[in-house]
């Protein structure tokens, strides 16, 4: 059993990463199966209709998508406290942490606000549910924050994985922008798929 995490911060393709690479490793024969740690109530999106919580099973890779990844892992969280990672670094063998350039980052954000005026709320919180998103100025505010926050909130997350992690094999993944599809930049599938048939 291999567990992977992947990383990054809110609304950096870590989704789209993830329902890839799934299907990418179920073509070739791995088995693979995946979850969202921030546990949805339901699919989003079709391709996550089959994710489940993650169980002891010989043979299979899973993906494990984290948005609080480089968080502290809390045993126990009290009445009103924000969780930590779902689990502590060490129990990953594998971590990808995407790091989408500025202009993806950017267009990654704009879909969202859209997403979030048409629906009148999102933000999914994990503690609260859904935010009421119906105030235009609060969609901007939000956007904003995180466009502001992105730099420094990488180099934390950086250093949180490369100080706390030593046994995990991190890479650091670039989603980008190509002629109307995101590609990763910095990995390599057919090595990834050569190290994970020699452990499962």
């Amino acid at each position: 059993m291999i567990k992977i995490g992947i990383f990054g911060l809110p609304n950096s393709g870590k989704s789209q990463f993830r329902r890839w690479l799934v299907n990418r490793l179920r073509g070739v024969g791995i088995k693979a199966e995946h979850w969202d740690a921030d546990r949805f109530k339901k699919a989003r999106v079709p391709e996550d209709a089959d994710m489940r919580e993650p169980a002891e099973e010989p043979k299979t890779v899973w993906l494990i998508e984290d948005v609080r990844g480089t968080v502290p892992h809390k045993e126990a969280v009290a009445p009103g406290e924000k969780e930590g990672a779902w689990k502590p670094l060490p129990y990953y063998d594998f971590i990808f942490y995407l790091i989408p350039d500025w202009t993806t980052y950017a267009m990654f954000w704009v879909s969202r606000a859209l997403q979030w005026q048409k629906a009148g709320a999102g933000n999914w919180m994990r503690e609260s549910g859904w935010e009421d998103m119906a105030d235009e100025e609060v969609i901007v505010r939000k956007v904003q924050h995180f466009l502001e926050g992105r730099e420094s909130w990488v180099k934390a997350d950086e250093i949180a994985l490369l100080c706390r992690s030593p046994r995990n094999l991190c890479t650091f993944i670039r989603p980008v922008y190509r002629d109307g599809r995101i590609e990763w930049r910095d990995f390599e599938f057919s090595l990834l798929v050569a190290v994970l048939q020699g452990h499962v």
